[in-house]
């Protein structure tokens, strides 16, 4: 009886060890998984981080290298002030940031992911189209004849100061457009309790519903030249001249033809006066236009077409 169960014993034992050859396999498999794992943590964490950080540094230094060689020229009748005048948190701004400039409408989710990013991670004195003080288009806007009882739509404002100003010199009643949401989310903050009197529109300006004639002013100081298909244009152009009422004005600021080809990671397109007249001059007047020359806060010089038209 001894001998059977030993036999018995023996054979499980037998039978176990055939059931285990695979574990000296299993062991440098894991053993390279694991190291793996490890491997791409750190190249994540450290080795990507640092690259980044020293692809950026060499980047903004000839920026500004290049600005500082080009300021002397850049003087124009209204200078810097017209239009702008722990370490695991930093790493994941920078991520996000980098996504953000690095996106094209063909990688992008959509638009209002790609502002979403950007005005998530960067401080708004990092943005290229940061102003101390809007003004270029505070004087557009008393051209245009704006009083406390002008009714205003600020298209693309985002967390500009242009509502700040325009409410502080009593210019008149205010609605800020802006497809990002934690934009204009910014944008209240920082106006703090009279955020209140003004309307807030999450919105992309090509789809928008607007009142029909409900405007007296239609203020854009860098929105419309990132639309780079003819058909959102055509439906920009049908929405801001139902919206304003007979007589109205248009305030539009866009890249110069002499003007950068990308801003924030996404292509634009840049116009003369002529060629805004090409967009806008079946429905509008040119009253005034302006090239101006905007330093970001980096130092880097760029130039803007800008004009004054009126609703026919």
């Amino acid at each position: 009886m001894g001998t059977r169960r030993n036999v018995l014993l023996g054979g499980a034992d037998s039978h176990q060890s055939r059931k285990l050859p695979g574990a000296e396999i299993q062991r440098p498999l894991a053993t390279v998984v694991i190291g793996g794992l490890i491997s791409a943590t750190l190249l994540t964490l450290l080795v990507l981080p640092t690259v980044y950080t020293w692809l950026e540094e060499r980047w903004d230094a000839r920026q500004r290298h290049h600005a500082s060689s080009a300021l002397p020229k850049g003087q124009s009748e209204t200078p810097v002030a017209a239009f702008g005048g722990s370490s695991a948190n930093e790493y994941a701004r920078r991520q996000l940031l980098y996504l953000a400039e690095s996106a094209t409408p063909e990688f992008s989710v959509n638009r209002q992911a790609h502002w979403d990013g950007l005005y998530t991670t960067k401080h708004p004195t990092e943005l290229s189209w940061y102003q101390a003080e809007p003004v270029r288009s505070l004087e557009l806007l008393r051209d245009a004849g704006a009083g406390r009882g002008t009714a205003i739509i600020d298209v693309g404002g985002g967390d500009s100061v242009f509502v700040d100003a325009v409410v502080n010199e009593g210019l008149g009643h205010v609605t800020v457009l802006d497809i990002s949401g934690a934009a204009l989310t910014r944008a209240k903050a920082a106006l703090g309790p009279r955020a209140s009197d003004i309307r807030w529109m999450e919105a992309d300006v090509t789809r928008a519903e607007l009142t029909p004639h409900s405007f007296d002013v239609w203020h854009d100081r860098a929105a419309f030249h990132f639309l780079t298909d003819s058909e959102e244009r055509g439906q920009y152009v049908e929405r801001c001249a139902s919206a304003l009422r007979s007589g109205g004005s248009l305030v539009v600021a866009t890249f110069a033809a002499d003007g950068p080809t990308h801003c924030s990671g996404l292509e634009v397109v840049r116009y003369s006066l002529d060629g805004l007249l090409d967009e806008f001059g079946d429905e509008f007047a040119l009253q005034r236009g302006i090239t101006d020359v905007h330093f970001t806060p980096r130092g880097v010089e760029q130039h803007f077409t800008i004009a004054l038209f009126r609703r026919r």
